[in-house]
């Protein structure tokens, strides 16, 4: 994901592109995290739950777009299941062909803004919305995000940056 459209560029160049995290990750180059110590998941914001404060308003957005994104990688494997579950035969050439075609599909078919079945069909089934059961992942170290203190600067600048703007332009 590329740093918030509106952030002034100078401030996000720094850091480039990230990925949106949970809170089992550090907030670290390349990594953006939630608030730990605050609501995070979907399922309390549904419940009519509205933010506390300036971090609860960053971590409900983080949230959201985590389970889109989730929500959209899950919709593209089960459309292609043969990225799942790839031949033992195919070469990694043969591979990245296979992801990159499908993904472009994918994403074809999510800009013409016609009726997607598969999407309307995960829409309508909370059991295969992510996060949605309120499980909480870790990191590749197995260190959960409460324990794990090794945030960076420059991450929380971006982080801090992305706050403002959304308190700013009150984005819900």
């Amino acid at each position: 994901m590329r740093p918030t459209k509106g952030l002034p560029a100078e401030n996000a160049s720094s850091v480039g592109e990230y990925y949106l995290v949970d809170a089992g990750y550090p907030n670290i180059r390349g990594f953006l995290a939630p608030y730990k110590g605050c609501t995070y998941h979907v399922p309390d914001w549904r419940r009519g739950r509205q933010p506390r404060n300036n971090f609860e308003c960053f971590n409900k957005i983080h949230s959201s777009l985590r389970c889109t994104i989730e929500r959209t990688f899950g919709v593209w494997k089960a459309r292609w299941p043969l990225i799942c579950d790839m031949p033992v035969g195919y070469s990694m050439e043969t591979q990245k062909g296979l992801v990159t075609a499908t993904m472009a599909i994918h994403n074809f078919i999510r800009r013409s803004n016609m009726p997607d079945i598969a999407f309307g069909f995960y829409d309508t089934r909370p059991e295969f919305m992510p996060y949605e059961r309120g499980v909480e992942t870790t990191a590749p170290n197995g260190v959960h995000g409460d324990t794990c203190q090794h945030d960076d600067g420059d991450m929380d600048h971006v982080r801090t940056l992305i706050r403002d703007h959304i308190v700013t332009n009150r984005i819900r």
